[in-house]
């Protein structure tokens, strides 16, 4: 899943809604519309104008909306920092359709009813999935279990080793355990070497070769088991035979062993992706973060077209060749990652982005203005792709003091909040 959108750039600018044209609202049913649901003032004006000012009809319509949308649990996350809460695009015909944090109950679900949603779309398009590739999520774990029984589920290894290194470190900072620290690239080498040594998956095989780096790290480099008897590596000279090994007995190795041979690792290394990975996915959220940064509140339409703009940037840029000196020598750079605590990462350094997709919008917008004022035009006029009403913002359910009450206790210097208990 390379590509996370896929669609004409006519569908991202075309028409914005600006009205609904259909009968004004009344005072009267728009009230208590508004007292009946809760919902914000433009959503039940909007509603009542759909249904030509009938009451019942209008208020049916904002419950099967709000059932879809995701409106009933704002008011369980007032916690989250963000305004609308927006995950992600899928891709469709029309557009694409966004998940939102107040559809769920925290986080966690917002990654499963994504994965719901991104199915979904595949089986209507008539398409199978033989192969799937997520972290260890334990809820996308079990969904996948019991409503895809026939397609492969594989881990991705990065969040694997992930999990691996920071066990690993955690432990050396133990008594008598400091040298685990001198291993902890090694055996995330060694999990990702398991994975890709391994391109047909076969679950046995990668536990035989993980479960060899327990003697491994003991200095013992043969007699493993049947499906891998001994390491790969060879014969080993110089600095190679010098590492310090782990003494047996120890409490260092007791605690290594424990962290190799563990049930979860049990579970995990037979599933790891052999091929694909995640980090393409990873790597369009880097993305989306320039376009739309976690620090800035964005309104609905706003962040939605965001995250179009972003996918449109990711998808021209994803396969960017290696960049070449003029003697064409390829070039490389260093950087000292985050998660590497010092250690330095070497990458290939590419050729610069390239921003073909504005003058495709621009050409878009123009055209769709033209054809909107021009009723002689060629042109087709601007088809609306956004949602037809906003969700309400996560905070629209929260009890709103008065201003002027609010005012007066911050400028108080008497005047104290009371604390719940």
């Amino acid at each position: 899943m390379g590509r996370f959108l896929a669609t004409n750039v006519s569908l991202i600018l075309r028409g914005f809604p600006r009205h609904y044209c259909v009968g004004q609202a009344s005072k009267t049913n728009l009230s208590q519309l508004r007292k009946r649901t809760g919902v914000p003032l433009k959503n039940c004006r909007a509603a009542l104008q759909k249904c030509h000012n009938n009451l019942e009809e209008a208020e049916k319509w904002l419950k099967e909306q709000a059932q879809k949308e995701g409106w009933a649990r704002a008011d369980k996350l007032q916690s989250r920092p963000m305004s609308q809460g927006l995950l992600g695009l899928i891709q469709s015909r029309t557009g694409a359709t966004m998940i939102e944090s107040n559809e769920v109950k925290n986080s966690n679900g917002m990654e499963k009813r994504g994965l719901e949603r991104a199915v979904d779309w595949v089986k209507n398009n008539d398409l199978e999935i033989g192969t799937i590739v997520t972290d260890r999520h334990l809820q996308i774990q079990k969904w996948i279990r019991e409503n895809l029984p026939e397609t492969t589920h594989y881990y991705d290894v990065w969040h694997v080793a992930k999990g691996l290194k920071k066990k690993v470190l955690a432990t050396a900072k133990q008594s008598e355990c400091g040298q685990l620290s001198k291993w902890s690239r090694s055996l995330t080498n060694h999990l990702y070497w398991v994975a890709t040594s391994t391109p047909n998956g076969d679950g046995d095989l990668m536990w035989a070769k993980w479960e060899s780096v327990e003697n491994h790290v003991h200095n013992k480099h043969e007699g493993h088991n049947e499906l891998f008897p001994s390491c790969a590596h060879g014969m080993l000279y110089g600095d190679e035979r010098k590492k310090k090994w782990i003494k047996p007995g120890s409490k260092a190795s007791e605690k290594i062993s424990d962290i190799i041979l563990s049930n979860r690792m049990k579970r995990d290394i037979p599933k790891l992706s052999p091929l694909y990975q995640t980090s393409q996915i990873e790597a369009f959220h880097s993305t989306v973060n320039h376009f739309a940064p976690k620090m800035v509140a964005f309104s609905y339409y706003g962040m939605y077209c965001r995250l179009i703009v972003a996918a449109l940037h990711f998808n021209e840029n994803t396969s960017r060749v290696q960049a070449a000196t003029k003697e064409g020598n390829m070039q490389f750079k260093i950087s000292f990652p985050k998660f590497k605590h010092g250690e330095y990462s070497v990458r290939k350094r590419t050729v610069d982005s390239t921003y073909g997709y504005v003058t495709s919008l621009m050409t878009e917008t123009f055209t769709s203005m033209e054809a909107s004022v021009d009723a002689t035009s060629p042109h087709q006029p601007p088809v609306s792709c956004l949602p037809e009403i906003q969700p309400p913002p996560l905070c629209s359910n929260f009890v709103h003091p008065e201003k002027s009450e609010a005012v007066q206790h911050f400028r108080s210097r008497f005047m104290r909040k009371e604390t719940p208990v």
